[in-house]
């Protein structure tokens, strides 16, 4: 699935979240978008998914017009970053929940269902566990839980919203490679929001950092990384800007008004 972003607008009282914001995102790609609390980013990932609407502009699914469709018919799987499973359901029953209630929508009988559960909980390495509380997981656990609703409407495409922000160091590294893997397997058109320039840098195929309601640049990983665009692109992810005019002509690199730049 192909997802254009052309011109979205979206204000908050007085306040700009989004101001003009244009983004493709290829079929099958993953890509991140960085930036700081309040850039946009997430107010962006809302948009796509239907969670929200734009002041102006469209976004294109496939180049449909999907601006005014609603969450339901977007077919879009959304992860929380604090998991947002619901307590007094079982890992099953959360993971079914989708399923159930849209029945007919998908057609699917009880047994359909849980063949459907059991073949996603197998997929994200948590077999056996469909009887568990989401209580007696930990954080990793849930989080895989959360991305197994997701993944059981078979959505065309994956939302990530801080995905991994509320678990410690080590699983957060451990469960992103893993995240990676599985959406490289799916080739599932995904989009996360992130504020952590390395899980970004590590993760995408491009990189999208963003900062007050505009995109200040998009690249590759190592585009952003050793060409930033601007001096805000330089210093958020820990560089010193120092403009060189003669890096404009690199292919793929979007460069700012300032020109291209690198970093020492």
């Amino acid at each position: 699935m192909r997802i254009e972003a052309k011109q979205l607008v979206r204000r908050f009282g007085a306040i700009n979240a989004l101001a003009g914001v244009s983004l493709a995102v290829d079929d099958g790609e993953l890509v991140a978008l960085l930036g700081p609390s309040g850039s946009g980013k997430t107010t962006l990932l809302r948009l796509v998914a239907g969670l929200d609407f734009p002041d102006s502009g469209r976004i294109l699914f496939d180049g449909a017009d999907a601006t005014s469709l609603p969450i339901q018919k977007r077919r879009v799987g959304f992860v929380f970053q604090h998991y947002a499973l619901f307590r007094h359901m079982s890992v099953a029953k959360n993971v079914a929940f989708g399923l159930e209630v849209n029945r007919r929508h998908f057609q699917m009988g009880r047994r359909d269902i849980q063949d459907r559960v059991s073949e996603l909980l197998r997929l994200v390495q948590l077999p056996g566990f469909e009887d568990r509380s989401p209580h007696q997981l930990s954080g990793g656990q849930r989080q895989r839980v959360a991305l197994a609703r997701a993944l059981a409407i078979e959505p065309r495409i994956l939302l990530l919203d801080e995905p991994f922000g509320a678990l410690d160091a080590k699983v957060r590294k451990e469960l992103r490679a893993w995240v990676r893997t599985l959406q490289q397997q799916l080739k599932i058109t995904t989009i996360f929001v992130t504020h952590d320039q390395e899980e970004a840098l590590e993760l995408a195929d491009r990189v999208v950092v963003m900062n007050h309601a505009h995109i200040e640049q998009v690249g590759t990983p190592s585009e952003v990384h050793a060409f930033p665009a601007t001096p805000f692109v330089a210093e958020f992810l820990g560089g010193t800007w120092k403009g060189v005019q003669e890096v404009q002509g690199v292919a793929g690199v979007q460069v700012g008004s300032r020109g291209a730049a690198a970093y020492e």
